[in-house]
């Protein structure tokens, strides 16, 4: 998972690199859509390789991975096997969302 999310990062530097340095009067509007584009899942697997390498921190402690960081509470093993980097619980994650929600709506 890590290398594939490192193999990506690697393919679109150069691509955004491209645009970066040569902008095409005429595309300016569609290449800086692209490079904002590219930019953001350059940012995203980055976020990502950062938070599952804390998962392998945390796994290789053997103290606190898949305990929920706000409760205790186990995480749970599906949740983990499809987010391996979860920090919280499905009850504790769902909390933070409706706390955020209601934060953007005030």
């Amino acid at each position: 998972m890590v290398e594939g999310l490192r193999s990506n990062i690697v393919e679109k530097r150069p691509e955004l690199l491209r645009l970066e340095s040569h902008p095409d009067p005429a595309d300016t509007a569609s290449g800086e859509e692209l490079r904002q584009r590219i930019a953001g899942e350059i940012q995203r697997d980055s976020q990502r390789i950062n938070a599952l390498s804390g998962a392998l921190g945390r796994m290789n402690a053997q103290d606190s991975y898949g305990f929920c960081e706000q409760s205790g509470a186990p995480i749970g093993l599906a949740r983990l096997l499809v987010l391996p980097e979860a920090l919280l619980c499905v009850d504790e994650q769902e909390r933070l969302e409706t706390r955020g929600r209601h934060l953007r709506s005030a």
